[in-house]
């Protein structure tokens, strides 16, 4: 997998991956949705978008939470309880 940017997705293969697990710039609550094709690749893409923010850290796939896009979903990603 190419570090860059847009990552270009084949076929309909797309999922959406959610992660509240990784360390932030500050102590309260991180999120972030990624799109990817696998948990594998959405680990990778996490980390290396926040290579770019300055926080260098292991993403495990399995910390990547899929959402299901076969039915209306809703994820409140940060509601201001910390």
């Amino acid at each position: 997998i190419n570090r860059r940017k847009n990552h270009e997705f084949r076929g309909n293969n797309v999922k959406v991956f959610y992660n509240n697990s990784f360390i932030g710039h500050y102590p309260v609550g991180t999120s972030a949705l990624v799109v990817a094709g696998n948990a594998t690749e959405a680990a990778f893409y996490l980390e290396d978008s926040l290579l770019d923010h300055g926080l260098e850290q292991l993403i495990k796939p399995d910390d990547m939470l899929e959402l299901s896009l076969e039915r209306g979903t809703v994820l409140i990603v940060q509601d201001g309880d910390y």
